[in-house]
């Protein structure tokens, strides 16, 4: 199915909300807003499907594109996206994130099916393809690490990428599924290992402490967990193993160190607090995810210089004491 909308088909009066419908049809329920002193508004979508793919380029003027909550709700759509600059200026915001897109060939990924915030600041041309959510995500793991950043596809692998994005666009118009869906298949394949590389990779100090905070508040989550494992939380945050340690590593500490300091910070604190519940030492180790009561008594001993049990005795009895002990 071919797909060509243009504001030239209506009168200058009514082309913004041909624009509103015209790009809600061809993507997602969207909101676009534009200032009245903005001039007249010029916008054109030319684009097809292969097989549940859509890619359409995008041409339009100056003007903001809003995916709010309640048109989520009133009709999800659960797509993901892909925009290829090709010409001019336009800036994404999701998940707490901006990307702003200016030179040709940066491409960035978003997803429909949380709020985002596109905006045109000149006339621009991108090329925009929406996969169902299930055929990139079966590629790439934790997508919501890699929204609205800019990935630079003038070089790597997302230079390939950005040359099969071209290449498919220009290929619409062959139906034979013999080129296009092994075309389709590739340039997935390479987007998810372009995206997973920009995320791994030791770029920016900014993106490393993004992660280095997930992979601390994944840990904080799921603590109690008995068997969490360094590989598990590098899976929960979206990176490879490898990566976590290196960001471990400019803390000066690893993984596994950092889980211990939370559950012994934990027990120091439930420890202190009359409120806690009765049971034995090796009840409260299980609950904080650690498997024998033995390693919890060591480990709190070596870290606050009392026994678990000692520790609450003085914590209860004499809370000056208590603050010896921590020291």
């Amino acid at each position: 199915m071919l797909i060509q909308r243009s504001t030239e088909e209506v009168g200058s009066a009514q082309r913004f909300d041909y624009w509103r419908d015209a790009i809600s049809d061809a993507f997602v329920d969207l909101d676009p807003r534009r200032e009245r002193d903005q001039g007249a508004f010029a916008g054109r979508i030319d684009g097809g499907e292969i097989g549940d793919v859509r890619l359409c380029t995008v041409r339009a003027s100056t003007h903001e594109v809003f995916r709010a909550p309640a048109l989520i709700r009133r009709r999800g759509g659960d797509f993901l996206f892909v925009s290829m600059l090709q010409q001019g200026n336009i800036v994404y915001a999701q998940d707490g994130r901006v990307a702003e897109l200016q030179r040709p060939g940066e491409i960035v990924l978003y997803d429909s099916a949380k709020p985002y915030r596109v905006a045109f600041r000149a006339d621009s041309r991108q090329l925009v393809l929406r996969v169902p959510r299930e055929q990139l995500t079966t590629r790439l793991r934790r997508v919501d690490t890699v929204t609205a950043l800019t990935v630079d596809g003038r070089e790597g692998v997302a230079a390939l990428a950005c040359d099969l994005l071209q290449t498919l666009s220009g290929r619409l118009h062959d139906v034979d599924p013999a080129v296009t869906s092994p075309l389709l298949d590739n340039i997935l394949d390479v987007l998810a290992a372009a995206l997973a590389h920009d995320r791994q990779h030791d770029g920016p100090d900014e993106h490393r402490g993004v992660h280095r905070q997930r992979a601390h508040d994944c840990i904080r989550r799921r603590f109690s967990e008995a068997g969490l494992t360094p590989g598990q939380i590098a899976h929960d945050i979206g990176v490879s193993e490898r990566y976590l340690y290196a960001l471990f590593q400019d803390e000066g500490t690893s993984p596994a160190k950092a889980l211990m300091t939370e559950r012994l910070a934990r027990a120091h604190t439930l420890l202190a607090q009359s409120t806690m519940p009765a049971g034995t030492v090796e009840g409260l180790a299980l609950r904080l995810g650690f498997k024998q009561a033995a390693h919890f008594t060591r480990a709190f001993k070596e870290r606050y210089g009392l026994p678990p049990g000692q520790y609450r005795e003085q914590a209860l009895g004499d809370p000056t004491r208590i603050h010896a002990a921590r020291a």
